[in-house]
């Protein structure tokens, strides 16, 4: 889906934060400085992460949509999401065959996997219509309960697992706030105090303070006086509609 969230701009600009401050190290130990070039095509591509790695390898393309399932059949994984009975998305992951049985088991599914044959996650692997069985016979199972029960359970047995959010439910979603990845900022002129995003960095000495950015030209008068123009100038300026 398109239109949600700005996933190349946002990886782009981490990219060029982190090569910044690489160049801006090697500039204070070597006394050179250098062009450093960043591309939204390019951020794309590393954050594709081994997945293309491994694409390239293989010199085939991966599984993807619901589910994706990795591994061997001797070593499976699954990475999937699937919806409870009120239509709400989860999302799991695990390797290995242990973990399969202990996961299903944990849920309630095991007894009737393994009656459709499906004990062993790694016939998913060796036959694309044996996976997409599995995956219809997993769409119906979660569909009987609820989300937060099924996260529960999965993260009882040690299974990485959680509801897939909304924007909204994430943007109040209880680590979020805890960490202040989202916060609060007050607007004077608007009489409001709005969420905002909060700073992905927590620095020990120099902790972030997440404000509003300044109104156009709220900030002429003082940045002029610091460069050395007069009260005189400046309003001339002001009656000139310079600034």
């Amino acid at each position: 889906r398109t239109g949600i969230v700005s996933v190349a701009d946002e990886t782009c600009a981490f990219l060029s934060f982190g090569g910044a401050l690489a160049a801006l190290t090697y500039a204070r130990t070597t006394g050179i400085g250098q062009k450093v070039d960043c591309s939204l095509l390019g951020g794309q591509i590393r954050l594709m992460g081994w997945t293309l790695t491994t694409t390239m390898w293989r010199d085939r393309n991966p599984v993807t949509g619901q589910a994706r399932v990795t591994g061997t059949p001797e070593r499976p994984g699954l990475s999937a999401s699937f919806n409870d009975r009120d239509g709400k998305p989860l999302v799991f992951q695990l390797n290995g065959a242990r973990k399969w049985r202990e996961a299903m088991a944990a849920l309630g599914f095991y007894e009737r996997l393994e009656q459709a044959g499906f004990s062993d996650l790694g016939v998913a692997i060796a036959s694309d219509e044996k996976r997409a069985i599995l995956l219809r016979l997993l769409d119906d199972l979660f569909a009987t309960g609820t989300r937060d029960d099924w996260v529960s359970r999965l993260r009882g047995s040690d299974i990485v697992s959680a509801p897939i959010n909304t924007l909204l439910e994430a943007s109040n979603d209880p680590d979020v706030l805890a960490n202040g990845y989202v916060t609060e900022v007050e607007y004077p002129t608007h009489g409001k105090t709005l969420k905002v995003h909060g700073s992905p960095w927590h620095f020990s000495e120099t902790p972030a303070k997440v404000g509003r950015a300044p109104a156009l030209g709220e900030h002429n008068e003082p940045v002029l006086s610091e460069l050395g123009y007069s009260a005189a100038q400046i309003q001339d300026f002001k009656d000139r509609k310079i600034i």
